[in-house]
């Protein structure tokens, strides 16, 4: 015997698969959905068919509210940036939802003025995945990427922290500049995306150097300003762990 709860999440689905098909006609959408309330009414009691129209349509008003909410975050933008200059622009664009300082207002403002590709990220280093510079665009905006972690403990919680985000996948792999495009290659990572963050504490530039596989529009990646204007990196290490080559975890390199 079915239960009746499963024939109830067999009718929402089967409304909201309807109203996706439905919308390429307007006269055959409003045929369908006629049909679609009769038959659901003499189906279901009213209050659980209510319960159900109610979700359909707070789904799509959600969705809605997202779609209007980047069109502001975009518009704000284009009309403050015309009269300042490059490092004022970016002091005023700086602004935290999830990430660790400002880096989610400086993302949202450099895609305003170039645009967005195909909605897609790749991040490694991000701990729980709660504080990374990607958790705004795939929970808030819908983008779909892949995170990544060294760390087993950090990877199970931030798989729990993103089980309502199917389009993230979540991956624990020690990055090395030999596994990096294999890694992103075996998860379906290829050619262009539109964001690259990278923060692995310590072997961050010889990884970037090393990815050919795909060709981010965007690219994050930490860097020590205690070191000024030069250019400077540690030598790689394959197996480097920060706080193993140093105990405060402030590895500079040595001479």
């Amino acid at each position: 015997m079915v239960r009746f709860e499963d024939e109830a999440s067999n009718a929402k689905n089967f409304i909201n698969i309807w109203l996706v098909t439905g919308l390429r006609d307007s006269e055959g959408r409003r045929m369908e959905i006629s049909i679609t309330k009769r038959v659901l009414k003499a189906l279901l009691p009213r209050t659980l068919f209510d319960k159900l129209r109610f979700l359909i349509i707070l789904e799509s008003e959600i969705d809605t509210i997202k779609r209007n909410q980047e069109r502001m975050f975009n518009l704000n933008y284009e009309s403050n940036i015309n009269s300042l200059g490059p490092k004022e622009i970016f002091r005023i664009n700086e602004f935290k939802v999830y990430s660790q300082n400002g880096e989610d207002g400086l993302i949202q403002y450099i895609f305003s003025r170039i645009g967005i590709c195909n909605y897609r990220f790749v991040e490694f280093g991000v701990q729980t995945g709660e504080e990374c510079n990607t958790r705004n665009l795939s929970w808030n905006f819908g983008w779909s990427g892949l995170l990544m972690d060294a760390e087993k403990g950090y990877v199970k919680e931030a798989k729990t922290n993103y089980r309502d985000y199917p389009k993230v996948s979540i991956v624990d792999s020690f990055i090395t500049k030999d596994n990096i495009n294999k890694t992103l290659s075996d998860n379906g990572f290829k050619g262009e995306i539109d964001l690259l963050s990278i923060d692995i504490d310590g072997n961050d530039y010889w990884v970037w150097q090393e990815i050919s596989i795909i060709d981010p529009r965007v690219v994050v990646i930490e860097y020590n300003a205690s070191l000024g204007l030069r250019s400077l990196t540690v030598k790689y290490d394959e197996s480097f762990v920060r706080h193993e080559k140093h105990p405060s975890g402030w590895y500079h390199g040595h001479r």
